[in-house]
């Protein structure tokens, strides 16, 4: 019995026992009792009708009764989207999913299900069969091919200058350029300070001095400075030494114009390669001549060959290859790191919880679409029924309770107008107004 008929067969019994209580005070005259009982079963079926009409209300029309009734239908939108609401926003929260979530250990039940399934040497077989099959199968010139065409192909699909652009723009915000500029400086700085930079300064002095002395008179005066010391090109080499080092280091200021050239130069290159056709259109094609000149094939094959044959080469007494050691150790490696690492396994396990944490904040509104969707595919017959089935034993019982409480109200009030309001106050009430 649904509780749409329980709640109907008791309205139905209190009106029928109103009607025959009716009738027999029609055949044996009234008393007492019966007024009582009928006031009682009167008031019942009142509150019976009130509550059935009430709860029908919230579902469809009443008698057709137009105003105020079919409340879900009618406002199913809203009740969709509160519905949708409540559990999105209040019963699955994200706070209360991640709450939950930091209650629900990861890792041991990870732990115990790779065991119960072989743990490690299942995966040890299956990753070194896997492997040794690939690799024996493959075919090296293919495989080169492929790679080279591919890898050609992507190549060229590299926006250059978009690429140099962005990385200057990068390295001058991040202070890069500065830092590069510091390091380039550094370097040219402890190379000028060696002494085959002084040599080589005192060369090209040597260089120019010839070059000035042709005329026999010219080199004797160049003979008689350097016998009386006014002309020392060792020393001036390395004044000019010092010279170097010191304009090197000047140049690290910030205030330096070779310096602010420096800078300017790396905005300047890099609005160009941002914004100038013409540059773009240079660097690209610079790029992909170069590209075009470059023998991948060859390069990819004698890379992929030398790795196929090690790899699946049997080594050592035990005849398996380095692959099937590799594939071993490895699983055996780090199985055995995780299985007995509690740190580890919290590692895991917190960046198990991170993850889902990520996923249940970036997929969350999922919950909300789901309710709404699975409510708004309901027809409005639908709708109710999906809410009698979960509602109706409490809507039973609210008209039950309607006809129960009508019952005992009526009851009251009979039996405050016999003993109270009759005897004691209708009196007062006729000689005050008559």
């Amino acid at each position: 019995m649904t509780y749409r008929q329980k709640a109907n067969f008791t309205l139905l019994v209190v009106a029928v026992l109103y009607g025959l209580t009716l009738a027999w005070r029609q055949h044996a005259g009234t008393s007492f009792a019966l007024n009582l009982l009928l006031a009682g079963l009167q008031a019942a079926v009142i509150g019976g009708v009130a509550d059935w009409f009430a709860v029908t209300a919230l579902f469809r029309r009443p008698l057709g009764f137009p105003w105020h009734t079919a409340l879900i239908p009618r406002n199913r939108a809203r009740l969709t989207e509160a519905m949708a609401t409540v559990v999105e926003q209040d019963l699955l929260s994200v706070t209360a999913l991640e709450s939950s979530l930091q209650k629900v250990p990861l890792a041991e039940p990870l732990l115990s299900w790779l065991e119960a399934y072989g743990g490690y040497e299942r995966l040890q077989r299956a990753l070194s069969r896997n492997l040794q099959q690939a690799l024996s199968r493959t075919d090296s010139q293919v495989i080169a091919k492929v790679a080279a065409r591919h890898l050609r192909m992507a190549l060229r699909q590299v926006p250059v200058a978009d690429l140099l652009a962005g990385t200057i723009k990068k390295a001058r915000a991040a202070g890069r350029a500065e830092q590069l500029w510091q390091i380039f400086l550094d370097q040219l700085i402890l190379l000028a300070r060696k002494d085959r930079t002084r040599a080589v300064i005192l060369n090209y002095l040597n260089t120019i001095t010839e070059s000035k002395t042709r005329r026999w008179w010219q080199q004797v005066l160049i003979s008689l400075a350097e016998q009386t010391g006014s002309l020392n090109l060792p020393a001036a080499a390395a004044v000019l030494q010092q010279q170097l080092v010191a304009e090197l280091t000047a140049c690290k200021r910030p205030d330096h114009p070779l310096y602010r050239w420096y800078l300017y130069q790396l905005l300047f290159a890099e609005r160009k390669l941002a914004r100038d056709p013409h540059w773009q259109a240079a660097v690209t094609g610079w790029y992909q001549a170069w590209l075009d000149r470059l023998e991948l094939e060859p390069l990819v094959h004698t890379l992929v060959e030398r790795v196929r044959q090690a790899a699946i080469t049997p080594a050592g007494t035990d005849g398996k290859s380095p692959v099937e050691k590799w594939a071993y150790i490895q699983v055996n490696k780090y199985w055995q790191q995780f299985r007995s690492d509690a740190a580890l396994q919290g590692w895991v396990e917190d960046h198990l919880r991170r993850g889902l944490k990520i996923i249940i904040g970036q997929s969350h509104r999922l919950i909300g679409q789901v309710v709404r969707t699975a409510l708004e595919s309901l027809t409005d017959s639908a709708l109710n029924e999906f809410i009698e089935k979960r509602a109706g034993e409490d809507l039973a019982w609210i008209r039950i309770n309607g006809s129960v409480v009508g019952g005992i109200v009526g009851l009251l009030l009979y039996l405050t107008v016999y003993f109270v309001f009759d005897p004691y106050i209708a009196p007062i009430l006729r000689e005050a107004w008559y």
